[in-house]
């Protein structure tokens, strides 16, 4: 179990980073930013003509930069001399890599290929820029969305970077080395699904620990004496018999499934290296100036939905699912 924390919590970091930062990734970053971006959609219109417009354009496009190719490898001397640009700035075409002009006292970040290590499962360079924030906004749920992380996790990490600044760069490299789990409880008969779906399930547990209060103070005012753990326990019993019926009435299927959630929450040590810098000072915002590897413990929820048959017994288990990390949603709750 201890590996399988560990890899979804790797999937799940490295998915909301790419979801917030990458956009472009999931088919919605191609679009070029403008002051009238927001209207871009509103304003286009597809036609034949367009296509072939644009394909004969793009051919243009093609043929020019084969010619230019070719004449920066017989003369590429000559014009390096005459620009004084660097030869791997103006061939390299990788889109993830940013090169500010040194001339306006800007700091100089480009993304190194070179520097990556494949001993880090969690590894991110990004330089924010404002197409990050278009990118974001024309991304729906299920295209950017992974399935490792709970939807309210991902839109806290999309609101904190739409609402902070421009300047920054962002890394990012984390090893996870051990996984110990803090608690786990179960919660039968409902699930997050359910209470999104329907709101007023999420006190269906307060509603036992109300009945038992009335219960006792009916038997305190009738007996003088309170509730024993055996007359509460027969309560908390047909309570959750309740809840099984009604979970399998909202289902609408007589197969007798009955379903519960699975909440665990768990230490990860991480060997990480993380500094965020002021792309215009070179400034280090937050983390490590030096990008030492630190010891790093999170402490992560995760959920899962296990189906049970109540015919035979048999069990489906689900797929974990990262609903919190380091409380930043308070537990992200959703059953009291």
């Amino acid at each position: 179990m201890e590996m399988a924390f560990l890899q979804a919590f790797a999937v799940g970091v490295q998915g909301v980073l790419d979801d917030v930062y990458h956009c472009g990734d999931y088919g919605v970053g191609n679009t070029p930013v403008s002051e009238d971006a927001g209207d871009a959609d509103d304003d286009v219109e597809s036609t034949d003509e367009d296509v072939e417009s644009t394909d004969d354009v793009a051919s243009e496009k093609d043929d020019a930069k084969d010619n230019e190719a070719n004449d920066e490898t017989t003369d590429s001397i000559d014009s390096d001399a005459a620009t004084g640009a660097d030869i791997d700035s103006t061939t390299n075409t990788n889109d993830s890599e940013v090169e500010i002009d040194t001339d306006t006292d800007t700091y100089n970040d480009t993304d190194d290929k070179d520097d990556t290590d494949e001993s880090f499962p969690i590894e991110f360079m990004h330089s924010i820029n404002p197409e990050d924030d278009y990118n974001l906004k024309h991304a729906s749920k299920e295209e950017a969305s992974h399935h490792m992380l709970e939807s309210n996790l991902i839109s806290l990490y999309r609101s904190a970077h739409t609402c902070g600044k421009h300047k920054l760069q962002i890394k990012l490299r984390s090893r996870p080395i051990s996984a110990e789990i803090q608690s786990l409880f179960v919660l039968p008969f409902l699930t997050r699904k359910e209470v999104e779906d329907n709101v007023a399930l999420k006190h269906s547990y307060r509603n036992i620990i109300k009945a038992l209060h009335q219960a006792n103070e009916e038997r305190t005012v009738g007996n003088g004496r309170e509730l024993n753990f055996f007359e509460m326990g027969n309560i908390v019993a047909g309570k959750l018999d309740e809840m099984s019926e009604q979970q399998m009435k909202r289902r609408g299927t007589d197969d007798g499934i009955m379903q519960l959630t699975v909440v665990a929450q768990v230490a990860i040590a991480c060997d990480e290296v993380f500094v965020v810098r002021d792309r215009d000072t070179g400034d280090v915002v937050q983390g490590d100036a030096n990008e030492v590897v630190n010891e790093v413990t999170h402490l992560v929820r995760f959920e899962i939905v296990v189906d049970m048959d109540s015919e035979n017994g048999t069990v489906e288990i689900g797929s974990w699912q990262i609903t919190d990390w380091d409380d930043l949603l308070d537990g992200n709750t959703w059953f009291v």
